[in-house]
């Protein structure tokens, strides 16, 4: 016999069970949750796709950097081997024919000129013999005859800043530099001498004015004509690095170069190529005579249009103080 407490245990656990089956969540109560549910996955997939982004911008920036500090890099090794480098005044022009002492004709006007670009740094250099020489000896026209006891030539090497035009459909920064060379002979077998060379070393010139020379009167005269102009085909030019920076400096250029050193290209260059105030690569160059050559180089990329790079954004800017080991026209310390 059940007691009046065990059926009273028994209507309430049925009652409970009853009850509990019946009960759940409403609509709005699974609405609710659904929302703040969504809002806080959308966050944290929000911030996991920013870190992402983020990352990514990151490694393309350090990308970037890595090909200017690898261009610079390279350019510092190819000046360590300059026996003249130009300063801006140089590479635009100054003096006259008439004063030897301070002329320079002007680089620009005896080397080949491209839209948009400007000549940065400008040096003669000394570079071995082609390997078509080797095929030359004992011929009756040898053209490496002359060249055979030093086995070296001298070469001129010029770098541009080139924007990208909409034309250039492989080049995706805002602009690149390129690599010029004029050597005395081209890498055919045999060598044939470049259209626009003329030897800086012979007697009446000088790196200084080439391509002019004395005549026989004294007088200064350019050497380069019809026959052997650069832009007919002499020398070769080829891309060295994209993605550098070409955003022009504030109207005010106070772009300067330490004590001594002249500011390469100069303000008139970059104005006469259509760059104006942009310094994104430059030159400081000390020219003093029978020194070595002394020049500070400076860089500076931009992830415009890199893949991953999310936009436009210059990046820290990279520099390099190179001594050249040239020992052309150098006097010994006593």
């Amino acid at each position: 016999m059940f007691s009046f407490f065990d059926k009273y245990r028994v209507n309430f656990l049925q009652y409970f069970f009853r009850r509990t089956k019946t009960n759940g969540f409403t609509l709005i109560e699974l609405l609710v949750s659904s929302v703040v549910g969504s809002i806080v996955v959308s966050a944290l997939l929000g911030l996991v796709v920013n870190i992402l982004e983020t990352e990514q911008q990151d490694l393309v920036k350090s990308q970037i950097q890595q090909e200017m500090q690898g261009a610079l890099d390279y350019i510092s090794e190819d000046l360590r081997e300059a026996v003249y480098v130009y300063s801006g005044e140089c590479i635009q022009g100054k003096g006259s024919t008439s004063d030897p002492a301070t002329f320079c004709p002007g680089l620009v006007n005896h080397i080949p000129m491209f839209d948009k670009s400007v000549p940065v740094l400008a040096f003669w250099k000394v570079e071995d013999l082609p390997e078509g020489c080797k095929d030359t000896r004992g011929q009756v026209n040898d053209p490496c005859k002359d060249f055979r006891i030093a086995n070296r030539t001298f070469s001129l090497v010029v770098y541009y800043l080139r924007q990208n035009q909409a034309s250039d459909t492989i080049w995706q920064g805002k602009a690149r530099i390129t690599r010029y060379t004029l050597s005395q002979l081209n890498s055919d077998s045999p060598p044939k001498p470049n259209k626009g060379y003329f030897n800086p070393i012979q007697a009446g010139t000088s790196f200084r004015f080439w391509p002019y020379a004395q005549n026989t009167g004294g007088q200064l005269e350019n050497q380069q004509n019809s026959d052997n102009f650069p832009l007919a085909n002499g020398g070769n030019n080829l891309a060295l690095v994209d993605f550098v920076d070409d955003t022009p400096d504030a109207e005010n250029n106070t772009t300067e170069c330490p004590t001594g050193y002249d500011l390469t290209p100069n303000n008139k260059t970059l104005e006469d190529k259509g760059i104006a105030r942009v310094r994104s690569f430059y030159a400081c160059v000390r020219e003093q005579q029978n020194q070595y050559p002394d020049v500070i180089v400076y860089l500076r990329g931009n992830t415009h249009r890199r893949q991953g790079g999310y936009g436009k954004a210059a990046l820290a800017g990279l520099q390099t103080h190179v001594l050249g080991r040239g020992v052309v026209d150098k006097n010994p310390p006593r």
